[in-house]
């Protein structure tokens, strides 16, 4: 009984530290199964402060938040999990809407060689 206990605790662990957030999945998606992850272990009875879990999403970024990645990571407040998911949802919004206007202006832009083209 105790080995599959240690086992169980292990397998919570590993899917924990194996988890990597991607650009290809929206970040609210990921942040619900990192959430899940956590509460596994706590119900192994695993102890972990929620800076601690702050800190490892901060390093499960993918390369294309680099530089949030830094920012946050610099800052001299140790920020705890339900901060950073806060930020993170803040930045996703931002993003999003940024990548709405690039759009917008580069199918404005295409209308415009267009219509020129035609005279």
């Amino acid at each position: 009984m105790e080995e599959m206990m240690l086992d169980e605790k292990k397998y919570v662990v590993g899917k924990w530290l194996q988890f990597q957030i991607t650009d290809d999945k929206p970040i609210v998606e990921q942040i619900h199964e990192y959430k899940n992850l956590v509460a596994n272990i706590l119900s192994e009875g695993i102890k972990m402060c929620e800076i601690l879990q702050a800190n490892v999403l901060l390093e499960k970024f993918p390369p294309s938040w680099n530089d949030y990645h830094n920012h946050l990571k610099h800052k001299k407040k140790d920020l705890k999990l339900q901060e950073l998911i806060s930020h993170m949802r803040t930045k996703e919004t931002n993003r999003l809407k940024d990548k709405l206007a690039f759009k917008n202006i580069n199918s404005v832009n295409a209308n415009l060689v267009e219509s020129s083209a035609v005279n």
